[in-house]
């Protein structure tokens, strides 16, 4: 898989996942495209106040969509935690492809990225 932090150029495989029904049935409904680009402005301003995000992801051999993944600031009684989050189109479901990038994501958070943090717990 590539990963590629989220971009404007992003915005129709982003409409194309808050379109499916059943990726969207865990993630607060489908979303219309005023709402995807509230969403992906959402991603882009995370990542400019915070240098980590959502990345979009792409099949290594085809270059097709098949997720979004990444890391995200959030308040959790009052402390700032960081949450790590995958989604995938449902037709790449089952392939383990959930697993691979979790585990991508915890080895970027933690080898990466938390130099950067201090001692910031991740939660998922």
């Amino acid at each position: 898989m590539l990963l590629q932090a989220i971009s404007h150029e992003h915005l129709p495989d982003l409409y194309t996942m808050h379109s499916d029904q059943r990726v969207m049935a865990t993630l607060g409904g489908v979303r219309n495209k005023n709402e995807t680009i509230t969403f992906l402005e959402q991603q882009l301003q995370h990542w400019e106040k915070y240098g980590y995000g959502e990345w979009m992801v792409f099949e290594k051999d085809s270059d097709c969509f098949i997720g979004r993944c990444g890391l995200r600031c959030i308040i959790i009684n009052k402390k700032k935690e960081i949450e790590i989050g995958y989604k995938l189109l449902s037709n790449f479901w089952g392939r383990g492809l959930a697993t691979e990038l979790a585990e991508s994501i915890i080895y970027i958070a933690f080898k990466e990225l938390s130099r950067h943090w201090g001692r910031t717990k991740i939660i998922h």
